[in-house]
């Protein structure tokens, strides 16, 4: 009696622990099926963006080569996901001397301070020059009078303004009446489109003529903007011999009427685009014998993207921890255009 009750609890045990495996088996199996299925349909979704968001960068493109006030309306369709426009997104922060010497003639800085939560002010680091006096424009307020902030004292570096410096600023440093350097703020707005699975987030941004993928530590350019970068002349005098190249660098604004999320059902949306100005801010020209120095900082959530595009499209080299400066002695003219392009979504 004995060995048939243990053999029969041996079965009993045998059966549960197949049904045991089995049911593991099958469980780690559709868990992963859905993880696997989720991350497909996200792909699929971010592929069909990106495509999309492409449309609307061409559909920029040829805005601003047709001029003001032309206009496009593109639509965007998807099954998942949050769309979103904004007035802020990455700042570009472009700064440079207007008085170029070598040794202790001529005038040199950097800036800090814009990246911080205090949009009241920022911060001069003087290489080599004097400064007196600060002269703020906000360009896309026409109810801001430009204003002459002086230093509170000649050996401060901070500079406070009486209002926020954001969205498009022109900052004028001056030594008494003369205008020895020049810093451009831009917030550049930007349309985005996110979705997420339980593990990971991806967005997709349009912004500054370009098409950003983003997801957690890695920022890409997936559709770069065009910064005309030509060779102006070859100095045969040069020892070595170099090329001298002339940059013109494209700074677009989206202005939507308002901050606006959609989603995260599907949804048909419109969007509708009007080119707003365009204007040709600044040229300079490098002194013979001298630098033309341009630099660069940019801030936000994809502002390593776009470094890596100044550093590896454009030889941008590292100045400190967060400004890039150009190549030294090889640039010979600079220009700043900026456009600002009004965008509105409706849903269809």
């Amino acid at each position: 009696m004995r060995s048939v009750k243990n053999h029969a609890v041996t079965e009993v045990i045998g059966v549960i622990l197949v049904f045991t495996i089995v049911s593991s088996v099958v469980s780690a199996t559709m868990f992963w099926a859905k993880d696997h299925l989720e991350n497909e349909k996200m792909g699929s979704s971010v592929a069909s963006a990106i495509n999309q968001f492409d449309q609307i960068d061409d559909a920029l493109s040829d805005m601003i080569s047709q001029g003001v006030n032309s206009s496009r309306v593109v639509n965007f369709v998807t099954d998942a996901g949050y769309v979103h426009l904004g007035s802020s997104g990455t700042r570009f922060v472009i700064f440079y001397s207007l008085i170029q010497g070598t040794g202790n003639l001529g005038f040199d800085f950097n800036v800090s301070g814009f990246d911080d939560d205090n949009d009241y002010t920022f911060a001069i680091d003087l290489v080599k020059g004097e400064i007196t006096s600060f002269n703020i424009t906000w360009l896309n307020n026409g109810s801001i009078q430009n204003k002459e902030q002086r230093l509170s004292a000649p050996e401060s570096d901070i500079v406070s303004a009486n209002f926020s410096l954001v969205d498009a600023v022109k900052i004028d440093i001056k030594n008494y009446t003369e205008c020895v350097g020049r810093i451009w703020l831009f917030d550049v707005g930007f349309l985005s489109y996110k979705t997420s699975t339980r593990y990971t987030a991806t967005q997709v941004i349009v912004e500054n003529g370009a098409v950003v993928s983003s997801r957690p530590y890695n920022h890409v350019l997936m559709d770069e903007p065009t910064i005309h970068y030509y060779k102006e002349f070859w100095c045969s005098h040069c020892v070595p011999g170099r090329w001298y190249y002339g940059m013109s660098m494209r700074i677009i604004q989206l202005k939507p009427d308002s901050e606006t999320t959609v989603g995260p059902g599907p949804g048909s949306y419109r969007f509708i685009m009007r080119l707003n100005s365009i204007d040709i801010r600044d040229i300079q020209y490098r002194v013979h014998g001298c630098e033309l120095k341009i630099r660069i900082q940019v801030f936000g959530d994809h502002a390593d993207a776009w470094k890596q595009y100044f550093k590896f499209r454009y030889g941008f080299q590292n100045y400190d921890g967060k400004t890039l400066k150009t190549r030294p002695a090889t640039l010979e003219s600079f220009t700043l255009i900026h456009s600002i392009c009004n965008i509105d979504l409706e849903i269809i």
